[in-house]
């Protein structure tokens, strides 16, 4: 019986934590969809705004060109949702193609060949065809886009890890109704070949265990709670036995501690007594000590996300900078005009004169002054409810212990004489271990071991410093994965990076921006799009240099873990 309590412990404790963590994930989802489908929404409306004006005001400047176009609102929504791509170089990409196509429809009697536009686009960062709109866009879109791509990656990656922490998995059960990954042999003999002493003994054992089982379940009202009967919970608990894996798997010491914190009282005759406050904590404090170890990485995230949110504001925020792409493409294609006679002297001047190949055609020059659109307020009210529940959950690792001890532990509301203690009704006189791993080396309730995290934890303290790394670097205005070597850290534009007493401590920018960029792409990108992203992509220096301090401390303190 005590082995059957003692795995019903674990299952019920494993059973709550992923039931807080399918509420905190739904939290992030909820966030994540809003306001993503947010900043899409506003790209899908600025280039569905350029396909209506553009082709009655520019004629076939633009309708001949609209691959253009279309391509490079297809290599923002990629940039956006996590692909390979460097931003400024698929700007500048795009303009230089633009220009080849626009000189030669606006010079249709010139023969140009690939050698004289080649040397047009030598000459057009000094030229300026297109105006100010260019650098303006480069600038402005680059801050815009990160700042919006990296909150929403956050929120993917705050997500990740909590399903990662905290998820049970199902195993597949083989034909003995036993899991694959743990089989267990099965010995059977005939009832006529035990002796009759030992047999009735071994039937009263039986009948005694499980009607004290079902005593003790009903006392607590577990069936009540579950909408079953505690004879089926019983049986159910017992039938997914070795079905459910969690992914950070709680040690046996926590599972006999958490059964002497909730049934031995029954056994010891004081069945009313509720554990003792401090108590429960202790043990769950114990139990969830590798979990609370994120704490610290898990508010610098989260700091970070809600830091960001200041760059989705004002003139270059990314509200407005998304939503009015279309409108830097305009002034773009005005200013060409406007200015062409001076680009065509000053190009022939550069380039020499080309050939004519016919006289010159007059067309007719259209011209477009687009409105900004004001703000709906969507996003404010999406980012306000945002920053309020990434402050709500920021304690949740080391608040476990306290939420489990209330909601799922049947705890007593106040430590004095009438509260289960562990051994006893009577005051639990411990005192409450601090969170963490290391603050647990004389937890009086459950014996553990300190030199032994638990490596899917570490791996995602190590996600979250990686993410959070990336969340300062966009607060600056810089796409972490894209750093130039000669960066020196003030940041381009307006903004001047992030403020050491804001974020801590400084992002590494020191990164080559010839390298393969880390790819961190949002849930849902698709199969085709990814074909764009890193498929062997090289982590950031900082990253390898975290990673190999993991594995000199693990190669370190191997041999004790044996």
């Amino acid at each position: 019986m005590e082995e059957n309590l003692a795995n019903h412990s674990r299952m019920e404790l494993e059973t709550a934590l992923h039931d807080s963590s399918r509420a905190l994930q739904a939290t992030l989802a909820t966030q994540l969809h809003g306001i993503d489908d947010h900043f899409q929404r506003l790209l899908n409306d600025s280039e569905r705004t350029l396909q209506d004006a553009f082709p009655g005001a520019f004629g076939d400047l633009y309708t001949q060109n609209t691959r253009a176009f279309r391509d490079l609102y297809a290599e923002l929504r990629l940039y956006y949702r996590g692909a390979n791509l460097h931003l400024e170089e698929t700007l500048a990409e795009f303009w230089a193609r633009l220009l080849e196509r626009l000189f030669k429809q606006l010079h249709p009697q010139l023969l140009l060949p690939d050698d004289y536009l080649d040397c047009l686009g030598k000459q057009a960062e000094a030229l300026r065809p297109f105006g100010d709109a260019p650098r303006e866009l480069r600038l402005r879109a680059t801050r815009a886009f990160v700042a919006a791509r990296s909150f929403v990656q956050g929120l993917g990656v705050a997500s990740d890890v909590v399903r990662k922490v905290a998820q049970v998995h199902i195993l597949p059960k083989g034909p003995l109704g036993v899991p694959d990954a743990a089989p267990r042999r099965l010995v059977s003999y005939p009832l006529s070949a035990v002796p009759p002493s030992l047999r009735a003994l071994s039937l009263l054992a039986a009948a005694h265990s499980r009607l004290l089982t079902q005593q003790v379940f009903r006392s607590l009202h577990i069936g009540a709670s579950l909408g079953v009967a505690g004879d089926q919970v019983h049986k159910d608990h017992r039938e997914a036995q070795g079905a459910f894996v969690l992914q950070v798997p709680l040690a046996p010491e926590c599972s006999r501690a958490v059964m002497k914190l909730v049934y031995c009282a029954h056994c010891r005759g004081v069945p009313g007594a509720r554990p003792c406050p401090d108590y429960c904590r202790n043990v769950l404090k114990g139990c969830l000590a590798n979990q609370a170890d994120l704490d610290a990485e898990w508010r610098n995230l989260l700091d970070s996300m809600v830091l960001i949110t200041d760059k989705f504001w004002g003139p270059s925020g990314a509200e407005n900078v998304i939503g009015s792409v279309h409108m830097w493409l305009a002034d773009a294609i005005n200013a060409l005009q406007d200015n062409k006679d001076t680009l065509t002297a000053k190009v022939i001047q550069g380039c020499g004169n080309p050939k004519v190949t016919g006289s010159e055609e007059k067309r007719r020059r259209g011209k477009l002054a687009l409105q900004e659109k004001a703000p709906t307020g969507t996003l404010e009210k999406l980012v306000s409810e945002a920053k309020t529940q990434l402050r709500d959950i920021q304690d949740f690792w080391i608040s476990l212990p306290g939420t489990l001890c209330s909601e799922k532990m049947a705890m007593s509301p106040a430590s004095d004489d009438r509260c289960w203690n562990g051994i006893s009704k009577g005051r639990y006189l411990p005192e409450v271990m601090g969170d963490g791993l290391a603050n647990q080396i004389n937890n009086p309730e459950v014996e553990v071991d300190i030199t032994k995290p638990d490596m899917t934890i570490r791996q995602q303290i190590m996600q979250l410093k990686i993410m959070t790394n990336r969340l300062r670097g966009a607060y600056g205005g810089n796409d972490v994965d894209f750093q130039d070597a000669s960066d020196d850290g003030s940041g381009s534009g307006s903004g001047g990076g992030c403020p050491d007493d804001t974020c801590g401590r400084r992002v590494s920018k020191k990164s080559s921006s010839s390298r393969t960029p880390l790819t961190h792409a949002l849930p849902g990108l698709s199969e085709q799009e990814g074909q764009k992203t890193s498929a062997a992509s090289c982590p950031e220096p900082h990253s390898f240099f975290l990673l190999f301090l993991v594995t000199l401390v693990l190669a370190a303190a191997r041999p004790r873990w044996r």
